[in-house]
């Protein structure tokens, strides 16, 4: 699964924590702008829903400018 968006990104040093719980991210742009700012859960949850099935998550920079998410789950069917 790829989830790309268009917004400001996530710097390369804040790739690793913006999976852990609460992490809130740094980017001025986005504070700037006064965007609501969540509690820091979601991408924690989603890292362990994707790990309890075995798989993995990572982002990276999107083509085009933003974040692009990746998460790939193994089928266990698969013979």
């Amino acid at each position: 699964i790829v989830i790309s968006d268009q917004g400001p990104g996530v710097p390369e040093q804040e790739r690793s924590a913006i999976f852990d719980a609460f992490y809130q991210g740094t980017n001025s742009k986005t504070h700037a702008r006064g965007a609501l700012r969540g509690t820091g859960i979601g991408l924690s949850v989603v890292r362990e829903c994707v790990q309890a099935h075995g798989g993995r998550i990572d982002v990276t920079d999107a083509p085009g400018g933003g974040a692009q998410f990746t998460v790939e789950i193994p089928d266990r069917h698969a013979v």
